[in-house]
């Protein structure tokens, strides 16, 4: 059985997870603006919309996960954190699968 206080914690653990994505884009975003970006096909107005749905898809998992945060005394409500996990640890996951991919 989880805690209240360990379902509080593993929620703040997603949340600064789901902070720094939501940086993340933010990041490139900026940078889209300040390095200019020289191609024949593709310029970075066309990154934009998916960095845009990127950041409020993350910030309402944000709101997800604090509204689980806020009901951790309901005895089901861990099990409202595995999609929201999921969900927020997938491009961790794919940043370090392609960082260790053979060239």
């Amino acid at each position: 059985m989880v805690t209240e206080r360990s379902l509080r914690m593993l929620a703040r653990g997603l949340q600064m997870l789901q902070v720094a994505l939501i940086l993340f884009f933010f990041y490139h975003i900026a940078d889209a603006y300040i390095t200019p970006y020289h191609s024949e096909w593709l310029s970075a107005d066309a990154f934009m919309p998916g960095l845009i749905i990127g950041i409020l898809f993350y910030t309402f998992c944000l709101l997800a996960t604090q509204w689980v945060a806020v009901i951790a005394k309901h005895r089901l409500a861990w099990l409202l954190l595995i999609p929201i996990a999921v969900v927020t640890l997938a491009p961790y996951i794919m940043l370090a699968i392609e960082a260790t991919r053979p060239t």
